[in-house]
């Protein structure tokens, strides 16, 4: 159990670093709107979302990293409008 709750608190470590990660992405995405609504852009950008995606091929958890990347994106458009 020692070995478990060891592991439980990576995770949280982890879990705690993400989070803020994802409050800084998003505040940058919020900045990002501003710019796009103000220059009248398309809040979305395929090309850049697949060279994103492209960076995950090289993990062997490539498919999880671009599932949770698909929520990040969808979010940071919703954040943009």
């Amino acid at each position: 159990m020692d070995e478990l709750n060891r592991l439980r608190r990576e995770i949280d470590e982890l879990d705690d670093t993400l989070m803020e990660l994802l409050e800084k992405r998003f505040n940058i995405s919020k900045q990002i709107g501003y710019i796009k609504k103000k220059n009248t852009l398309d809040v979305t950008h395929p090309g850049r979302e697949q060279a994103i995606l492209n960076k995950a091929s090289s993990f062997n958890n490539k498919d999880s990293i671009e599932a949770v990347y698909a929520t990040i994106f969808k979010t940071s458009k919703l954040i943009q409008k």
